[in-house]
């Protein structure tokens, strides 16, 4: 199986379909991603309005000859109170997204070369679709340079993965040559030249002007499916296949179509001893803030994986996510209770989740050690996780 590498990825969550798109171009394939939680206000308004009034009806009465009087009558008093609010909270959050590709990709160099300058053009574009209600109301989107570069760049990638590898043309060196010249009639002698190389150059490559800009061509479901099916060693014999594809497809097609939750449904009650199944079928619920849904499937799933890691695993960080600091440290201590002295991937991730915990605990000292922890155990050069909790940890605490 050839070697992987990864690439991590955040924005915010109205980009995510822009991102998954292009990335797919170069060859990415998107391997998991979570939602996270940037900014939250919270605006509170209130009014009280009091209205009271009040009268007397009397009489007095005085005694002739004496200096008594007599005082009689009624008071009413009214009073009327009226108290309204009303609080709106905001929500601001990102995804990060884990890409992964083959080590190995031919044209590897060339691909990065074109990436990097979708990157660089990808901020002049939203800049632009940030204004696009005032200034640029009559222009359609496919006219705008900034999208026509994006999608020449897309373009260019695809044409690239298109091409047939081809080997490294080899430098040829003629071997060195005497020239003789004959004598003729009254001549002087002859001349012998010196032995020269001949070194054949190397055809130039034609420079490649850029397409014309055309509506990405993304990569076909059939492609991406194979790929996905490959990845994870499945053929024709595993159970469920055809019916989880079919939910993929919703989900590839429209990354919130709720119909793809009945075909992984059916894909987990076929076979329920797959975990990407269960993973696939909680995954739509969860990514819409339904945490509760989210835990009831992974609930389930845990009656047929008891000891799954990746399904303990991801049930601990919904309940982080939820709130549920309490259900998600007695999940965490089952987890421990399967991890070997051997088990280092094992041992990074429950690390990475006690400090989620402590960092929902607003511990941020003891989330901070244990993620410099979790990142002097793994290699840098393959785990692309390395720092990211820090600084995400940071910016809270900036915020906050």
């Amino acid at each position: 199986m050839s070697q992987k590498e990864m690439k991590v990825l955040k924005f915010p969550s109205r980009h995510q379909r822009y991102y998954i798109s292009f990335m797919e171009s170069f060859g990415w394939e998107v391997q998991e991603f979570h939602e996270m939680v940037d900014q939250t206000y919270t605006y509170s308004s209130g009014s009280t309005t009091n209205n009271s009034y009040g009268s007397f009806h009397g009489n007095v009465q005085h005694y002739r000859g004496s200096n008594m009087s007599h005082l009689s009558g009624r008071s009413s008093n009214y009073g009327h109170s009226y108290n309204s609010g009303s609080e709106i909270t905001q929500v601001t959050t990102s995804f990060t997204v884990t890409f992964v590709r083959d080590r190995d990709i031919p044209h590897k160099a060339e691909l990065e070369r074109i990436e990097q300058s979708f990157h660089n053009l990808t901020p002049a574009y939203f800049k632009r679709l940030n204004k696009i209600h005032i200034f640029f109301k009559d222009v359609p989107q496919n006219q705008w340079p900034e999208w026509q570069a994006i999608q020449a760049c897309a373009n260019d990638a695809r044409a690239v993965r298109r091409r047939p590898v081809q080997q490294s043309p080899t430098r040829q060196v003629a071997a060195p040559q005497k020239s003789v010249q004959k004598p003729a009639v009254s001549a002087p002698p002859p001349a012998i030249s010196k032995p020269t190389k001949t070194v054949a150059k190397p055809t130039p490559k034609p420079i490649k002007k850029a397409p014309p800009a055309t509506v990405v061509e993304r990569q076909s479901f059939e492609e991406y499916a194979e790929g996905f099916c490959k990845n994870r060693n499945w053929d024709e014999n595993t159970k469920g296949k055809d019916e989880f594809l079919k939910g993929l497809k919703c989900w590839y097609a429209n990354y919130s179509d709720k119909n793809a939750l009945k075909y992984f449904k059916q894909a987990v009650e076929i076979n329920p001893k797959e975990p990407v199944f269960w993973e696939w079928f909680a995954k739509p619920e969860y990514y819409q803030n339904k945490y509760q849904k989210s835990i009831e499937v992974y609930h389930q799933a845990l009656k047929e994986l008891p000891d799954n890691q990746q399904i303990l695993s991801t049930l601990i960080y919904i309940y982080i996510r939820a709130e549920e600091i309490n259900n998600a440290e007695e999940y965490l201590a089952i987890l421990k209770k399967n991890v070997t002295d051997e088990d280092l991937p094992l041992q990074v991730s429950i690390i990475r989740l006690t400090g989620q915990i402590h960092e929902a605990k607003v511990e941020y000292k003891e989330a901070m050690q244990l993620y410099n922890k979790a990142d002097k155990l793994v290699d840098p050069e393959k785990d692309f996780f390395v720092g990211i909790y820090q600084q995400n940890l940071k910016n809270k605490m900036k915020k906050s």
